[in-house]
């Protein structure tokens, strides 16, 4: 998962340009492709929730990723489709309505693990904890949930419990199950219970072989444009519009 600041915000590149909740890790060996699911039950204080949304992800044996918002379309204005390839150190942002691609090229190389490596030395991104939660003193608790077989993969269960008695916001206690896939280097299923939702976001579909490589290029008739660094998101010229 990686951040970029653009405008004075920090953007998480993936998953998060394209409204996924499960990372696609970048690593070497491991192709495959899959739909990925999102149903959200917003508490009734909550507004302007999507009840169900699904995202295509593919990763292919070099570490490139790609995720697209199929159903239904993101209504913040993200790009649609988000390419990282780690091998050209490159993030494209898509704009298929427009023909319109945005590339950030990264400062500096990034290092992708190989499939075969020690997973207890990678960091793996946190995600399902509210945003309410976050900067500020939180207690948290975890708990193995066992093994069990999910989409034909053994997937590692385990249950985070957060809570904050200092925070004034309402959301004191929030939960989140991960299922996550040692093989496939990915979480299958993750489950949130807080303040704002319940909710919950899993991989269906998941077939390990290569994916098509034309999914990991930008069209050849589409206009590239450099992103800068510190800037806000490169616009499409009027004649795009």
């Amino acid at each position: 998962m990686s951040t970029v600041l653009v405008a004075g915000v920090v953007l998480v590149i993936c998953p998060f340009l394209s409204g996924q909740t499960l990372p696609v890790v970048q690593v070497k060996g491991a192709p495959f492709s899959a739909s990925e699911v999102e149903l959200q039950n917003a508490k009734p204080n909550v507004r302007n929730v999507i009840p169900m949304k699904t995202i295509a992800v593919y990763r292919d044996s070099a570490g490139r990723t790609r995720t697209e918002v199929s159903v239904p379309p993101d209504p913040a204005g993200n790009p649609n489709i988000v390419i990282d390839d780690p091998v050209a150190n490159v993030t494209y942002m898509i704009d298929e309505k427009h023909k319109f691609a945005r590339r950030l090229t990264w400062p500096t190389p990034r290092e992708i693990p190989s499939a075969g490596d020690d997973q207890k030395s990678i960091e793996k991104p946190v995600t399902g904890i509210s945003s309410k939660m976050r900067n500020v003193n939180v207690q948290m608790a975890s708990e193995s949930l066992g093994s069990q077989l999910i989409e034909g993969l053994v997937a590692e269960g385990k249950r985070v419990t957060s809570e904050s008695p200092q925070n004034s916001s309402g959301c004191e206690k929030s939960i989140v199950e991960n299922w996550y896939s040692p093989d496939l280097w990915m979480t299958l299923v993750q489950k949130r219970s807080n303040c704002l939702e319940d909710s919950s976001t899993h991989l269906e579909n998941i077939q390990r072989s290569e994916p098509d490589p034309r999914l990991f290029q930008v069209p050849a008739d589409y206009m590239l444009v450099e992103q800068e660094w510190n800037k806000p998101p490169a616009q499409p010229p009027s004649s795009l519009k």
